[in-house]
């Protein structure tokens, strides 16, 4: 008698064709890993029971079993949907043996197989580029690997190589990195299949289920605290759960979704944890929005831009301080006007007061203009 585990690959590929349908295969394994007889592999045959038990679930609803199964059920819908068991199982150009090692599955490729040309490999499933200096970079062995593995994006970065055209490789990479990122999301986003670590923010006690491997890459600080943990959840202080929501679904995809009310909690987190690029996402967010609320009014204007400018130097974001003094500069007699405008202080307002427009200079001129042509209280200034 065995269990599942117990199986050779050439047991469970006879094993595959005899599980049945889903709702069956289900049922089987939820009775942990029931010993299998050597004559009769797996369990029966789809038969006349079955079929009446769909039709009894379709008007009351599906058994118990299934909802607590959790993630053996989507681990099962993931490898019916991308044949992954299939992919495994099935022969491939290249690939010698796949067994268990010490709890890691052990891949082994075929002695034709260069180490560095399966190098590129991996570096084209990590990063979606692969690289390639020039047609002479052994560019058309390159393109049989990828073959051979069906990498079909990989074949053609090296054919845009050896057509000339190797910069149309930078937005491939950008698509393929998009569609990884949205496959990331789907698949492992706030799921708990295969997690290895949580995060929990200090205004709920929800946590967040996360992946080591697609985490720590993205940020050192966060790496850090992961490595230096004692238990399997983080907390993250001085943050939402939302705010730390949106961090972690960057880290699955490498985009943000931002609003009006969430950028500056946003990209305070994001430079705290050194995310360079979000923190740039966030600035550029920040900026457009100023425009925008000003673009009819300056003075009724609804955004606080010297309280954006403060909090821009609290966390160290150096682009959006420099647009936000760059304003307050080119637009010094209208932001005057503004109620925190008082807020303005120290450094800050020495800069700004030595680098208004108009500088205090044109005003001088223009108050000796008005005396010398007679003019009173009807000067103004054109460019106001």
């Amino acid at each position: 008698m065995s269990t599942l585990k117990d199986l050779s690959e050439e047991e469970l590929a006879v094993l595959l064709p005899k599980l049945g349908p889903r709702k069956k295969l289900l049922a089987y394994l939820r009775e942990g890993g029931v010993p299998l007889a050597p004559d009769a592999l797996g369990p029966p045959a789809y038969d006349a029971d079955d079929r009446k038990r769909d039709a009894v679930e379709q008007q009351v609803g599906p058994p118990a079993y299934e909802e607590q199964l959790g993630p053996v059920v989507a681990h099962i819908e993931e490898a019916a949907d991308f044949s992954v068991t299939k992919a495994i199982l099935s022969p491939c150009n290249g690939v010698a043996s796949v067994h268990e090692e010490r709890g890691r599955m052990v891949i082994t490729l075929t002695g034709e197989i260069a180490p560095d040309m399966f190098q590129r490999v991996l570096e084209f499933l990590y990063s979606g580029m692969v690289t390639l200096r020039n047609k002479q970079d052994r560019v058309q062995e390159t393109m049989e690997i990828a073959r051979m593995f069906a990498c079909e994006e990989m074949i053609t970065i090296g054919q845009n190589v050896l057509d000339n055209d190797p910069d149309l490789n930078p937005s491939l990479g950008t698509y393929l990195n998009d569609q990884s990122g949205a496959k990331a999301k789907e698949l492992y986003l706030n799921k708990v299949l295969l997690s290895d670590v949580s995060f929990r923010a200090p205004d709920s006690p929800a946590v967040i289920p996360g992946h080591k491997t697609l985490i720590m890459c993205r940020s050192p600080i966060v790496r850090s605290l992961i490595l230096e943990a004692k238990q399997s959840t983080v907390s993250v202080e001085d943050t939402t759960h939302d705010t730390l929501y949106a961090l972690l679904e960057y880290f699955y995809t490498g985009h943000c979704r931002l609003d009006d009310a969430s950028v500056l909690n946003i990209l305070q987190l994001a430079s705290r944890w050194q995310m360079n690029h979000l923190v740039t996402l966030c600035e550029l967010y920040c900026s457009k929005l100023i425009e925008r609320r000003t673009k009819d009014d300056i003075i009724k204007a609804d955004v606080d831009i010297i309280g954006m400018l403060l909090k821009a130097q609290q966390f160290g974001a150096s682009q959006l301080t420099a647009f936000c003094l760059h304003f307050l500069c080119t637009n010094f007699q209208l932001m005057k006007q503004r109620v925190e405008w008082a807020q303005l202080v120290g450094p800050n307002l020495k800069h700004v007061e030595e680098n208004q427009w108009p500088p205090v200079s044109y005003f001088k001129e223009l108050e000796t203009y008005n005396r010398k042509m007679g003019i009173k209280d009807g000067g103004k200034c054109l460019l106001m």
